[in-house]
């Protein structure tokens, strides 16, 4: 199984760099969204349930949920293509040490996914991450969401820093403050170096 994974701190440019992907790649490769948006609300209700808990603050169980839905989406790939990931084990992992969700059971969740053989982290100052998250909330008429708040992406940026090689077999760094069309050839010059099949 071969993953290519894309992460950094939210406001860092991963959605735009899959968007782009899909686009023009959608034929071939494979692609994959794990914990998106960060959801886990009937998931973490299962959870609840199989341990026998009814009160247990989402926050504390994150982590674990979200290892749980990467692992639902790897197991239900059923061929031999590359794919494409938006966010995955670095992600995972990052996030629930910054939201203080981190937890024995996660690590061992994490154990049982396939290191990403390519990571692009894409790295980006943390308060020009918020400035685009913040324009991105007012066009959308959204509220900038817990894990958004700047605290959080500062704190994510450094585990980022620290721990990225940890969960990828290779990791190429991008500048996220750079050209879109600078990056993306970066960004395909190293995709198209990886043994891929086509879908039929």
């Amino acid at each position: 199984m071969n993953i290519v994974t894309f992460c950094g701190i939210d406001g860092c440019g991963k959605s735009t760099y899959i968007d782009i992907l899909q686009q023009h790649y959608k034929t071939d490769f494979g692609f994959i969204d794990p914990m998106k948006n960060g959801t886990y609300g009937n998931e973490y209700n299962a959870i609840l349930k199989m341990i026998g808990k009814t009160n247990v603050e989402p926050s504390k169980l994150k982590g674990v949920v979200y290892a749980l839905n990467m692992l639902e989406k790897i197991n239900a790939i059923d061929d031999d293509r590359l794919y494409i990931s938006h966010r995955f084990k670095p992600c995972c992992w990052v996030y629930a040490k910054a939201t203080h969700s981190h937890s024995t059971e996660l690590e061992q969740l994490l154990t049982l996914i396939p290191n990403a053989i390519l990571t692009f982290f894409i790295k980006i100052d943390a308060d020009t991450a918020f400035e685009r998250i913040a324009k991105r909330s007012i066009a959308k008429k959204e509220p900038i969401g817990a894990k958004e708040d700047k605290k959080i992406l500062h704190d994510c940026a450094n585990y980022y820093e620290q721990y990225i090689s940890k969960f990828s077999n290779s990791v190429i760094t991008i500048d996220g403050a750079e050209e879109i069309d600078t990056n993306m050839s970066i960004i395909l010059h190293e995709i198209n170096k990886l043994p891929h099949k086509q879908s039929r």
